[in-house]
């Protein structure tokens, strides 16, 4: 991982983030051709270049890769064309809003808006009330929000809901970044064609590794297990389902006891 890491590094760090004076918006490139060299007709979005920096130095902080100079470098660079303190010639501020219903995620978001503004990034987070959170959300009317996508086993009939270009303009669907992709629209296609679950496996791969290389999305945080608190009534086996707590599925009832262990291994 770490030597991927490093390879990834090296090409971002040469033809993926050039300076490119030809250009009128004096930006840099955000995705690469297959074989290294930058692709200049795709999009490049203001706020992928200070995500890049933020990982460098990140990966730099954690030993996996010396990214410090590069993302120095990179800043320097941004903050040359005014896109550390504006987006355009007339001063239009770069602003990003975190839009959230709880301030439950506010210790998780609040390093990174802290990280954002150092870079001259007009960042907050907005706090609403449910109503108005799921009606923005519906509506996509928002820069960023804290999100999961769970899936099964056999991914298929959610793909297109979540990644297909239709639900881009479909208020109400789960493709919030609004993705607009022909090549993963085939790919969808392809994965609920197919007929056996290497193929399938094989297909989420492709569509996994194009949607990372996107940057629809930061992570955040996961964790392994789920904590929970119960009465001393119920049975369940000694290994869940992956993916899944499985209560309803395969818990059972068991007379009261006041040993756990007795309920488990009835």
């Amino acid at each position: 991982m770490t030597n991927q890491l490093h390879i990834a590094a090296q090409y971002l760090a040469t033809a993926g983030i050039n300076f490119l004076a030809k250009k009128d918006d004096d930006s840099w490139v955000e995705h690469l051709c297959l074989d290294g060299s930058p692709d200049l007709e795709a999009e490049r979005r203001w706020r992928v270049l200070a995500r890049q920096v933020y990982v460098y130095a990140k990966s730099t902080s954690l030993g996996w890769y010396d990214g410090l100079k590069t993302a120095e470098d990179t800043y320097r660079k941004m903050k040359a064309v005014g896109w550390v303190h504006r987006v355009n010639a007339d001063g239009d501020a770069l602003t990003i809003e975190f839009l959230d219903d709880s301030a439950a995620f506010a210790r998780i978001t609040g390093p990174y808006i802290q990280n954002l503004k150092r870079l001259g990034i007009d960042a907050n987070l907005r706090q609403v009330d449910r109503p108005q959170y799921q009606r923005r959300v519906k509506a996509f009317d928002f820069d960023i929000i804290s999100s999961r996508l769970p899936f099964t086993l056999t991914p298929g009939p959610t793909l297109p809901n979540n990644f297909g270009s239709v639900a881009a303009d479909e208020p109400g669907s789960f493709n919030l970044p609004g993705i607009k992709d022909p090549v993963i629209d085939a790919l969808i296609e392809k994965a609920q064609e197919a007929d056996s679950r290497e193929q399938l496996y094989t297909t989420l791969r492709v569509i996994d590794r194009i949607l990372r290389g996107n940057h629809y999305w930061v992570p955040q945080w996961s964790k392994a297990s789920h904590t929970i608190a119960y009465k001393n009534k119920f049975g369940f086996p000694p290994r869940k389902p992956p993916l899944s707590r499985g209560i309803l599925d395969t818990w059972w009832v068991v007379a009261e006891t006041d040993d756990p262990a007795k309920a488990e291994a009835d």
